[in-house]
């Protein structure tokens, strides 16, 4: 074999070396991104359990409510990275997807303030107001025209 022929296989061999860090790295970035998101809403589970739901490699009985979260919250957020890998403008219709997407297991059926029935599995935009501690945020009824404007300055960035 020539110098270069072995030149050439062991820069081969180093970019490949390279290439599966890159991806390990990624894959670990991503996985504590949703396990500390799924910790906000409860989930007990580490980075590295998180990992294994996401392989569907689970070695032990975690809570199903856990897993169902990590499952429901990557599939929403592939959902985004295709919205964005395709520039696709974002839409209300897009966001209930996306909440349905990462509702879907773990929502529940509620009453808005009208004590109509909600199913926040369906990803609908909620119709009922929301507190923190004594802070209302803004009026149910006014989402939708608060999300226009909001969504085309997004879609013209």
């Amino acid at each position: 074999m020539r110098d270069d022929e072995k030149n050439f296989l062991v820069a081969l061999q180093d970019y490949r070396q390279s290439l599966r860090r890159a991806i390990r790295a990624s894959q670990n970035v991503l996985c504590s991104l949703i396990e500390h998101s799924t910790a906000i809403e409860g989930s007990r589970l580490t980075r590295l359990e998180v990992q294994e739901v996401i392989r569907q490699k689970t070695r032990f009985n975690y809570p199903e409510r856990d897993k169902n979260m990590v499952r429901d919250y990557t599939s929403g957020l592939f959902y985004v990275m295709f919205l964005y890998r395709n520039r696709l403008p974002l839409t209300i219709q897009r966001i209930e997807r996306l909440n349905h997407l990462v509702m879907r297991h773990n929502g529940e059926v509620t009453y808005d303030d009208e004590d109509n029935i909600v199913d926040t599995r369906k990803g609908n935009i909620r119709k009922a107001s929301v507190y923190w501690g004594d802070h209302k945020f803004i009026d149910h009824s006014k989402i939708h025209e608060t999300l226009e404007p909001l969504l085309r300055i997004t879609n013209e960035q």
